[in-house]
């Protein structure tokens, strides 16, 4: 037979015919269609290419029709039976044997009334088909007592959260009685000792109801020899000497951002501060203050983040104090021996652009400035309306300054306050009318006058800012007595001294429009002092020598350096370069400027911890 490819019908095979045999048939299931496609093998003989294109038929299930007989190809390989087999095979017929149902009618028991003698008989356990019997449960004797009713319990209407209910119209069952699933709208804990009591509140009649968890038992209240505390939120503690408050990424990006040098390490492991251009003033004030242990440990350990005011239009939003104590933390880690403080002076010459260039400032200037900046970033209180005070309303002197402190503490609160501001009590007297106007007001720096001597002592500095000072020419006011613009004189006394209090030497002064500074050698003592004599309240404690700014040159091209004591021992920090000191350099010190006294001993430097 010859084969044409073009041709899109397979030849056709003859049929296989055999003496006395026939085909074997296949009968298929009643559910099932047979296709009348060609079938895909016979496809693939005649034509192979056509057998990798040809969809596969999927049966179709018709249940409304008949089966039919298909005849497979018989170019496949067919198993030939001989029909004499094929008749005495007989089909095995397969039959189930249906369970027996059970009788699930209800017999009628006739009412005899009350009998000792109990029925047995129980009605047969009914077996599901395909699934096996469950033993039947032991039940316990049946009681044929006949039960008596109990009366509910009468309801406590001065329970919380019940309305008053008539037991005779309402029979309502006791908690201890209701033997079905109530729910409950929420569970509030009882605050006893080992928390074996919870309260709960019913959600459909609003009781209260106490549940002892220990017994697994409903309580109508709580038993009287076990005692309640009140709930006091216990606050997750860090310990800060175990864990870095930096990682060691962070800390690797601070050292590289302040541009640290770990070369040759200075005199017990101490850390200068390069000069940036006429930014000796800054590197002065900041050796100054890091000196100050009670200061410096608040910041390093981390205390001061939840102080943080970022909404308070006066300050930085924390920006200058976040800088600061990434200062001190390289300054205080021992691991330096100088650093560039760059990032902090851009960050203080962003907000006083007199910082941001290289021109020569005042020490004393950045000093308040920065003082009065990183209160701001931490004030943790807010600006409320305060009515000026009035000195008439009040009879004393020390309850007008009680009122003043007060007042000034509703919106100032920081550390910085708690230990740099002071109090002082002005008097002014009007050279008219003889009015006498006593005022309170808070001072951060006193600034002192030298007496035009060649050598002085701090005490004849601080007797000369108690004189009276006279306003006169463009100094003058109105009084608010006689209401006049006249002269009047006015001083200023100590009236609370600061826990840190800083002296400023005011040793320049403007003669023909230059400023001409003043060359005294000040005395001043380094330890155990007592400025009682000049405060009008007696301060609890002496105070002690930390640091001392000195000044070089004049107003317009001079250099700062400073004097620092850790309480052990004093050191001369000149920008990068620290060395150990003597109090006989002190003692000759004719270029002091400002004095830094602390009436707290000089605490223990905690150093933070750096990650490995």
């Amino acid at each position: 037979m010859t084969f044409y490819p073009g041709e899109s019908t397979a030849p056709l095979i003859p049929k296989i015919t055999t003496g006395g045999l026939r085909s074997f048939e296949v009968s298929y299931p009643d559910d099932i269609i047979q296709s009348e496609e060609v079938p895909s093998d016979a496809a693939t003989a005649a034509q192979p290419e056509a057998a990798a294109i040809s969809p596969a038929v999927v049966p179709q299930i018709d249940r409304t029709r008949k089966p039919i007989n298909n005849q497979k190809p018989e170019h496949e390989e067919i198993s030939i039976k001989p029909a004499e087999e094929e008749e005495q095979q007989q089909p095995i017929v397969i039959t189930k044997e249906l369970p027996e149902i059970p009788d699930r009618s209800i017999k009628t028991i006739p009412f005899t009334g009350p009998s000792t003698v109990v029925n047995q008989e129980l009605p047969s356990t009914p077996i599901i088909p395909d699934i096996p019997p469950r033993p039947s449960p032991v039940l316990p004797p049946i009681n044929t007592t006949p039960e008596v009713p109990k009366l509910p319990k009468p309801i406590d209407n001065n329970q919380e959260n019940i309305p008053p209910i008539n037991p005779v119209l309402f029979s309502v069952p006791s908690r201890e009685t209701l033997s079905i699933y109530r729910p409950f709208n929420r569970t509030v804990p009882v605050n006893d000792t080992n928390n074996q009591y919870q309260k709960k509140f019913d959600a459909v009649t609003g009781r209260k109801i106490i549940l002892d968890t220990k017994n697994n038992r409903y309580i109508p209240n709580l038993p009287e020899n076990e005692p309640t505390k009140s709930a006091v939120p216990t606050l997750p503690t860090i310990n800060r000497d175990i864990k870095p408050i930096l990682t060691e990424q962070t800390h690797r990006q601070i050292a590289y951002d302040y541009r640290a040098i770990t070369d040759s390490l200075q005199i017990n492991r101490r850390t200068g501060l390069k000069n940036l251009g006429n930014s000796c003033y800054m590197n002065s004030i900041i050796q100054s203050l890091s000196f100050n242990y009670l200061l410096t440990n608040y910041f390093i350990s981390g205390d001061f983040n939840k102080d943080i005011n970022t909404k308070n239009k006066f300050g930085s939003g924390g920006v200058v104090v976040k800088e600061w104590f990434k200062l001190l933390y390289l300054l205080c880690c021992q691991q330096y021996s100088c650093l560039i403080p760059q990032p902090f002076k851009y960050t203080v010459g962003s907000l006083q652009r007199a910082y941001l260039g290289t021109q020569q400032q005042d020490a004393h200037e950045f000093l308040v400035f920065l003082l009065d900046t990183l209160h701001e970033d931490l004030n943790q209180t807010t600006r409320p309306r305060i009515e000026e005070l009035k000195p008439e309303n009040y009879k004393t002197d020390r309850q007008l300054a009680e009122a003043t402190k007060h007042a000034f503490h509703l919106h100032n609160k920081s550390i910085i306050i708690d230990l740099f501001y002071g109090l002082f009590k002005s008097t002014t007297i009007c050279l008219s009318c003889t009015y006498n106007s006593i005022r309170f007001e808070a001072f951060v720096i006193i600034s002192v006058p030298i007496p035009p001597l060649r050598q002085c002592s701090l005490d004849d500095c601080l007797d000369l800012f108690r004189e009276f000072e006279h306003l006169r020419g463009e100094d003058r006011y109105e009084c608010s007595h006689c209401k006049r613009l006249s002269e009047k004189k006015r001083r200023l006394d100590i009236w609370e001294l600061p826990k840190i209090f800083i002296v400023h030497f005011k040793r320049f002064r403007l003669q023909q429009a230059h400023y001409i500074k003043n060359e005294t050698l000040i005395r001043y003592p380094t330890s155990n002092i007592d400025f009682s004599r000049w405060s009008q309240t007696p301060s609890p404690s002496k105070y002690s020598l930390v640091s001392v700014v000195n000044h070089f040159g004049s107003m317009n091209s001079g250099h700062y350096t400073s004097y620092c004591n850790d309480g052990k021992q004093w050191y001369y920090c000149d920008d990068q370069s620290i060395r150990s000191a003597d109090t006989r350099e002190l003692e000759h010190n004719v270029n002091a400027y400002l004095l830094f006294y602390s009436s707290i001993p000089q605490q223990q430097l905690r150093l933070p911890l750096i990650p490995n």
